[in-house]
């Protein structure tokens, strides 16, 4: 896997993406070589003709992702993906025909973008034809033994079985061996495996490890080329949340991260500073336009405040566009067809409208754009003594958008709060500039797809 903005790629999903861009940037620079011939060279360069493709190709990457055509689920259904990819194309070429019309220059002549984008089509087709082949192939696949068979060890089997990007084929399990196994049963287990074929990698997923783990094995295994590694790390990679059953305070005091950078503060602060101002300058045409039909459609102030738990578990007050009918405030919403949601409420939850407010309380300081989810009170009290490390959240800025909200859905237990935790957590522990942009980047493609207030 390999690291960017502070979260973990898969290689293969960096592979895909890095051929679709190679493929899209060849396919319209052959089309102006067929168009302009002698002359193609002159267009690329001094027409500005590189910098048009670049631009149709970054725009095309953006929107592949907005569709999902590089998540993992993606790579299983095969024919889903080519159906998005193929109206993804077929809307660029229509953009690209209207652009062309109304602003010649940004365009290359010659029909070269309408013949790039057919071109395309048939390289995209065939890369990704290409790709999916490969994926099933042993060169391109890691053979991984699981030691270990607790509910971590099954959690990381389920997890690697299901993720294809991954491309790792789980070719034994100490889970397989059934009751909790002795150290001699784990070692010889491994070395069955180890010699009836090749093993890039073990992953120790072992529960307790005290007198149970086959040191010396694993120590020949690591002196072969075999790479061992910790469950909760990996997992951490793959899930991009940081698991609370495996904390411990040495955990927290001794792991890289959780440094509360001045810097990232600093600029973060005036990053969300900075947007909330000019969002609600912009938009204030459209925000009092909510503000009257909210009026108008159902009795109540246009505005909702409610008291919320903020950086260092100070109160402050909330404020966002009512919703829900007057009177109807109690436990938070679990979904979108909530009876006490008004008609107009409804479908400004959908597209994430309701909270523009809360640029105000950005202003003030209370909150940063991005940063875990502040709550009220009674259920930051009530999480606080039932789920370890919960008070870690209060050492940040909440946000109005966060890690956890672009990750995960509604929290109705205190089970779902604890995974909402393991995202906020992941997010203290890797604070930077980058995966905060990361996450508005995220947020954006939430509300342009009206996926919903998370």
């Amino acid at each position: 896997m390999v690291r960017i903005f502070r979260v973990y790629y898969p290689v293969r999903t960096l592979v895909l993406l890095g051929g679709d861009a190679l493929a899209l940037m060849l396919s319209f620079v052959a089309a102006v070589m067929l168009q302009y011939r002698e002359d193609s060279l002159l267009e690329l360069q001094y027409n500005f003709g590189l910098a048009k493709i670049l631009a149709v190709t970054v725009t095309v990457l953006l929107l592949a992702h907005y569709l999902d055509l590089y998540s993992p689920d993606e790579l299983t259904s095969i024919n889903e993906a080519y159906v998005r990819l193929y109206a993804l194309l077929g809307g660029i070429s229509i953009a690209l025909s209207v652009v062309a019309s109304i602003w010649p220059d940004a365009a290359i002549g010659n029909n070269a973008f309408f013949f790039g984008t057919v071109f395309a089509t048939a390289t995209l087709s065939g890369w990704r034809a290409f790709f999916t082949w490969t994926l099933s192939k042993n060169f391109m696949t890691e053979r991984v033994y699981v030691l270990g068979n607790g509910t971590r060890a099954q959690r990381l089997v389920d997890v690697l079985r299901k993720r294809i990007d991954m491309g790792m084929e789980i070719v034994g399990w100490s889970g397989a061996l059934g009751a909790p196994a002795e150290p001699q049963q784990l070692a010889r287990n491994l070395l069955d495996c180890s010699r009836s074929g090749r093993i890039d990698r073990v992953i120790v997923a072992l529960e307790d490890r005290r007198g149970r783990m086959p040191i010396e094995e694993l120590i020949q295994l690591r002196l072969n080329g075999v790479i061992i590694e910790d469950a909760a790390t990996l997992l951490e990679k793959i899930t991009g949340r940081l698991e609370v059953s495996n904390l411990t305070t040495s955990c927290l005091i001794f792991t890289d991260g959780f440094k509360v950078s001045h810097v990232h503060q600093a600029c973060m602060r005036l990053v969300s500073m900075t947007v909330a101002a000019m969002t609600l300058v912009i938009a204030s045409p459209l925000l009092l336009l909510i503000a009257i039909l909210i009026k108008l459609d159902s009795p109540g102030p246009a505005l909702f405040r409610q008291k919320r738990i903020g950086e260092h578990g100070r109160n402050f007050t909330l404020v966002k566009f009512r919703s829900m009918a007057l009177g109807s405030e109690g436990p938070a919403p679990v979904d979108r067809n909530d009876p006490r949601f008004t008609r107009l409420g409804k479908w400004l939850r959908r597209v994430r409208l309701d909270e523009f407010p809360q640029m105000l309380n950005v202003l003030k300081g209370d909150m940063n754009l991005v940063g875990p989810r502040p709550f009220v009170p009674a259920e930051e009290r009530l999480c606080a003594e039932k789920i370890p490390f919960y008070s870690l959240r209060w050492h940040v800025k909440p946000g109005i958008t966060g890690w956890a909200q672009v990750r995960r859905g509604y929290n109705r237990t205190i089970e779902e709060n604890t995974e909402k935790l393991s995202y906020d957590l992941f997010y203290i522990k890797n604070a930077s500039l980058s995966l905060d942009l990361l996450i508005m980047f995220d947020t954006a493609k939430i509300i342009l797809l009206s996926r919903g207030s998370r």
